[in-house]
């Protein structure tokens, strides 16, 4: 004899599904909120999660010559050495406390005789404080963690040779485990993106060309490198994704010094 099938009772996962979509409803709330005071604080630019740099080919691709090549153009739109260190995220030298209008200079691919055991070397980013300070920069477009760092103990020989220079060797990378590499102390470029917004919402730069390429380098390293895609963004604020992953919206919130959302039911 035929059975009928057990009627299922789905009232539990109707009122799960409810509480999600408040949830969800809150946050994509919180990133209209955040992307609208990001774009009145940019105003007449608009916040770089809205444009597509990832479709640029300029920064498209995983050639770390190409990101240093405009890493090197920021750093040299920094207007004082102090607004250079905090680009990076690093203290300020008690060398150049007296001396805060010292010139900045740049220079790419240095080559220097230590590298590789028996091999030269070559330095992607060197930035000078006249004859004070130093800050050497290796630039990685992937976690630190797989990117080749052995090189490192033969650049930090060719640092500890700087006598009378106080150099901050620097690894640039995604991600990474350790707080050093062979002596490089580990710096990501979460921070330089955010640092860098921070720069442009306070108004430290006035150049209004300079500050919408600024933009489009905060953009390709968001997008880029991070993971932040704009059609993701522009999704969750169309109500076109029922569910998202909120890192977007808790990134926002610390370049633009809020607190933490947070959703109770």
């Amino acid at each position: 004899m035929a059975t009928s099938p057990p009627r299922i009772d789905w009232k539990h996962a109707t009122r799960l599904v409810d509480a999600a979509r408040r949830i969800f409803d809150v946050h994509r709330e919180r990133l209209r909120e955040l992307i609208a005071e990001s774009n009145k604080l940019l105003h007449p630019l608009r916040d770089p999660l809205l444009t597509d740099f990832g479709v640029n080919r300029w920064l498209s691709n995983q050639r770390e010559e190409a990101w240093s090549d405009w890493l090197e153009w920021v750093v040299c739109q920094m207007n004082t050495p102090a607004a250079a260190y905090d680009l990076f995220g690093l203290p300020f030298p008690d060398c150049l406390q007296r001396m805060r209008n010292v010139a900045i200079a740049t220079q790419r691919e240095v080559s220097i005789l230590k590298g590789h055991i028996n091999r030269r070397g070559r330095l992607d980013l060197v930035i000078r404080f006249g004859t004070l300070a130093m800050i050497v920069v290796e630039v990685k477009v992937t976690d630190a963690d797989g990117s080749d760092t052995g090189k490192h103990a033969g650049y930090n020989e060719w640092v500890t040779e700087q006598f009378g220079i106080e150099v901050m060797p620097v690894v640039l990378a995604i991600h990474g485990t350790q707080e050093s590499y062979n002596g490089f102390h580990l710096v990501r470029w979460r921070t330089v993106s955010q640092k860098l917004r921070s720069h442009l919402l306070n108004a430290d730069i006035d150049d209004f060309v300079v500050q919408a390429l600024l933009c489009g380098f905060i953009g390709a390293v968001e997008q880029r490198l991070l993971g932040f895609r704009t059609e993701t963004v522009r999704h969750i604020l169309h109500e076109k994704l029922p569910t998202f992953d909120t890192s977007v919206i808790h990134y926002l919130e610390e370049c633009l010094g809020k607190e933490p959302t947070n959703v109770t039911q």
